[in-house]
């Protein structure tokens, strides 16, 4: 249950993630690019609160009752729409979170538009690092 409860605090962080991130671009952040970015990150969001809500109300339902949880079918759905949530619809959004995040700046020069200073190996693994999510993901 400690896990359920910093739950809040994650998304709070990474709210301030995307906030700082569009902070620092500025005026070069291209418009679809960014909206896709901060949509991405807001459904992304809401769906880890709804994932993390449902699992909540598992374990209290299974900390009253567990010999009877495991075999209703009510369990059996819950289980399942946790599992298709997390596992479809919250990767997706995360691998347009990324992609979107690579391009948000200038569109011409992904990977540079991030106005951070980086040298070229740890913008080369950052690059290797987006390839393989995304690679992973679809």
């Amino acid at each position: 249950m400690i896990a359920l409860n910093i739950i809040p605090f994650a998304g709070i962080a990474f709210l301030w993630f995307i906030g700082v991130l569009r902070d620092r671009l500025g005026q070069r952040e291209d418009r679809f690019f960014a909206t896709e970015f901060f949509g991405s990150g807001l459904l992304f969001l809401a769906m880890l609160f709804a994932a993390a809500a449902m699992v909540g109300a598992i374990i209290l339902v299974f900390a009253e009752q567990p010999e009877e949880l495991v075999n209703s079918a009510t369990f059996h759905f819950a289980r399942a729409t946790i599992y298709n949530l997390v596992n479809i619809y919250m990767i997706k959004m995360a691998a347009v979170f990324i992609i979107s995040t690579e391009h948000s700046g200038d569109p011409d020069q992904p990977f540079q538009a991030i106005p951070i200073t980086h040298s070229d190996r740890s913008r080369s693994v950052w690059r290797g690092v987006c390839e393989g999510a995304v690679g992973c993901i679809f």
